[in-house]
């Protein structure tokens, strides 16, 4: 795949000018938890994450990635938000 260039927070163009779009990806933020959520599929079903990878950033926070009983990738859970995201990321995010 050939690299991206941002055009607006729900798409990009690929250099050579084809359009791919993260239209059905979310971020959501919980400010008194510090903890950002970027789900991957419109809707992800409570329960239906059934794996967890926890990517351990020390001193900063964690991330783990929802993966479901097909292995498929659901969404990010990115605890301690506001050190592993740029502020205008966050500012962003669906506030909750």
């Amino acid at each position: 795949m050939r690299p991206l260039r941002q055009i607006s927070a729900v798409g990009a163009v690929r250099t050579d000018g084809a359009v791919w779009s993260n239209a059905y990806m979310r971020m959501t933020y919980d400010r008194d938890a510090d903890a950002a959520y970027l789900a991957i599929e419109d809707e992800v079903a409570a329960g239906s994450s059934v794996e967890n990878v926890v990517v351990e950033r020390p001193g900063r926070g964690d991330i783990v990635l929802d993966f479901d009983a097909d292995g498929c990738l659901l969404g990010v859970e990115i605890i301690g938000a506001a050190g592993l995201l740029r502020p205008t990321a966050v500012a962003a995010a669906v506030q909750m």
